[in-house]
């Protein structure tokens, strides 16, 4: 049994296999860009770590006005799907 406030409700529209990225990586990154880093506009941010927090770390900092690098750690992860992300959102190589 689990209360009902940490349950959310899935749309149907979204994957199964993305829906538990939205509770974990994308909440955690979040938390940690607003109120952990509290980042502001024009600050530096480096993650260490292309997984999914890191991912979405760097989207919600650039989105916060940071300029991103990319560190060692990230340049061994060179996917697709972690290189178009760094790409989009204006991650240089340090």
């Amino acid at each position: 049994m689990v209360s009902e406030n940490c349950v959310t409700p899935v749309p149907a529209s979204i994957d199964r296999t993305s829906a538990p990225l939205l509770g974990c990586a994308v909440t955690t990154a979040l938390g940690v860009v607003n109120n952990d880093a509290q980042i502001a506009i024009g600050e530096a941010v480096v993650v260490f770590g292309a997984g999914g927090v890191g991912l979405n770390i760097v989207q919600f900092a650039a989105m916060a006005g940071a300029g991103m690098a990319e560190p060692r750690a990230m340049m061994a992860s060179r996917g697709r799907n972690r290189r178009l992300t760094m790409d989009i959102y204006g991650v240089t190589s340090l």
